[in-house]
């Protein structure tokens, strides 16, 4: 193995089954490929803790992607206006790419490779689990401190998406001569959206981390029926986040 999960397995930080998942990883084609598209060791890592990283990771995007393409091709089209507007589309979805692999990666466990840090708030902030419900020797402060700070980093990640998004928008209207007298704010639909992702998403997601990393596995299916209930749980729980959007308040 490479030096740093050599030097991690003999520090202790890793163990028999993370090696098994990088060595199964290795053998592969599309996991090995992924994981090394990525800079560092960010996506090796999580599959190394979890194999079913990149399979959650696709459902994710394929929900996510469909749903978008879907919404957009119906509201555009309506007003015969989808290819005209491609540049929209293609900003929209971006985003929506972005989105959606944060929220899966944010809330994946990653093996412990690196050194942990030593002291200060990144030693603090290193021992928390990857989202509250994770299993492992974890106390309730830890777990109850995980959901602010990734409601933090999820806010963080919402504000500057859609700062970018809604600046877009704003730029190709006028770009058009468009009226944008009507849009919010950049910053006050930004905000909106941080809050949104900071306490909606975040709740919902490691929720449904949670049921993953803990009920799924309790009820030992076989490799297609796991799929297909990840594949509606996070189906279901993407309509319901689309739902609570269009319903909050302004």
């Amino acid at each position: 193995p490479p030096a740093d999960i050599a030097a991690a397995v003999l520090a202790g930080r890793v163990g028999a089954k993370e090696v098994a998942a990088w060595a199964a990883m290795e053998a592969g084609v599309l996991r090995k490929l992924f994981a090394a598209l990525w800079p560092g060791a960010g996506i090796r890592d999580r599959i190394m803790a979890n194999d079913r990283f990149v399979l959650i990771l696709g459902l994710e995007l394929a929900i996510g992607v469909v749903s978008k393409m879907a919404a957009e091709w119906r509201e555009r089209s309506s007003r015969g206006a989808f290819w005209q507007e491609l540049d929209f589309v293609a900003s929209d979805m971006a985003l929506e790419v972005i989105g959606d692999f944060t929220l899966v990666y944010l809330l994946s466990p990653a093996s412990a490779t690196a050194p942990p840090p030593s002291a200060g708030l990144a030693k603090l902030l290193a021992a928390l689990p990857a989202h509250f419900t994770q299993p492992g020797p974890f106390s309730l402060a830890q777990r109850a401190a995980t959901i602010g700070y990734k409601g933090c980093m999820f806010w963080m990640v919402g504000l500057a998406a859609s700062m970018i998004g809604h600046s877009t928008t704003v730029a190709l209207m006028n770009a058009r001569g468009q009226d944008t007298s009507a849009l919010a704010s950049v910053l006050d639909n930004s905000v909106q959206w941080g809050n949104f992702m900071g306490v909606s998403s975040n709740l919902r997601y490691q929720l449904v981390n949670g049921w993953e990393a803990r009920g799924l596995p309790a009820l030992r299916l076989t490799p297609a029926l796991d799929t297909a209930l990840t594949f509606s749980l996070r189906f279901a729980n993407c309509y319901l986040g689309g739902e609570m959007w269009i319903w909050s308040p302004p």
